[in-house]
């Protein structure tokens, strides 16, 4: 059992309904930056999207997998990444080799915990959004990749 100290009427509040407003807590530039690092971070899902997995289903397996994270992790950033990374069926050796989530994680282990909150409370709030972002930025991926390849 743990003891949540709550200091004013509107701490109160959003504890009790178990979420932050991004808006009011980081404020319009640190919004964008959560938008950003929300897309980032499921436009990097593909790549570590299980074989065992159709590839026809990776976005819909990424999408109810976030959906799914959203509403188990109760704010807990860390349970959130791992649920959406179980859910896809991630390979670990994968995640654990790749720069992209390694920069990822090293970035957002610096941030506060109402910024962790606010980048769930995003990915919650504006669900369909994100995942369309996401999935525009993994196509402008796999065609650099392709143009890279064609070299």
């Amino acid at each position: 059992m743990s003891i949540i100290l709550i200091k004013n009427q509107g701490e109160f509040r959003k504890k009790l309904a178990c979420c932050f407003d991004s808006v009011s807590i980081t404020g319009e530039e640190k919004k964008e930056e959560i938008k950003e690092k929300c897309i980032n971070f499921i436009s990097f899902l593909p790549i570590v999207f299980s074989d065992d997995l159709e590839r026809k289903t990776l976005w819909d397996r990424i999408s109810n997998g976030i959906y799914s994270a959203t509403t188990k992790c109760d704010n807990d950033f860390e349970k959130f990444i791992n649920y959406v990374l179980e859910y896809i069926k991630a390979d670990a050796a994968k995640v654990a080799s790749n720069k992209e989530f390694s920069d990822f994680l090293t970035y957002t282990v610096k941030q506060s915990d109402e910024w962790k909150i606010a980048f769930i409370n995003y990915c919650q709030t504006k669900y369909f959004i994100v995942v369309t972002y996401a999935r525009q930025k993994w196509e402008e991926k796999k065609a650099e990749k392709g143009k890279d390849n064609g070299k």
